[in-house]
């Protein structure tokens, strides 16, 4: 009778480590080509934690479409993901300190498409006390071009600054 029931236990945990796994094969499959698509014309992946996680696994290999799938995500619909909130707000400062000027380009390309009046909340708002606001900000400063969003991230970064 014990036998059996061992038997059973690790047929069952077997049976759903494959599962397991075959979901996160399909799953990565997935994301890849969610994450590189070009289409901008395609449903958005809201608070979709997993191009969070891409973004920071990949932070020094980005393109533009890649950036503009993660700000894609950011929406006020997350609001009360406070995972996602709190891991996607991480990442939008680990942008904006290693990839600034591509930051500000693909802000200013896709500010129509993306949820930019949230994003700049997000941006005076940082979850993380040791953010280096002040070097983002010099960063920021010292970059010409992008004057259409380069105002709204100094503003939103002197009023987390102010916070602090």
């Amino acid at each position: 009778m014990k036998l059996s029931f061992f038997l059973i236990l690790l047929f069952l945990q077997f049976s759903l480590c494959n599962n397991i796994n075959g979901f996160n094969k399909i799953s990565k499959i997935n994301l890849e080509q969610l994450i590189n698509t070009n289409d901008l014309d395609k449903d958005c992946e809201k608070c979709n934690i997993e191009i969070v996680v891409y973004i920071k696994k990949n932070i020094n290999d980005l393109t533009e479409h890649q950036i503009y799938n993660f700000l894609c995500t950011i929406d006020i619909s997350c609001k009360n993901n406070v995972e996602f909130s709190q891991f996607s707000n991480e990442i939008l400062f680990l942008l904006l300190h290693q990839k600034t000027e591509l930051s500000l380009k693909v802000f200013s390309k896709y500010k129509k498409i993306i949820n930019w009046d949230y994003i700049c909340t997000y941006i005076a708002d940082p979850i993380n006390d040791g953010i280096k606001l002040y070097e983002i900000l010099q960063n920021i400063e010292a970059i010409s071009g992008y004057d259409d969003v380069k105002t709204d991230v100094i503003e939103a970064l002197k009023i987390a600054i102010g916070k602090q």
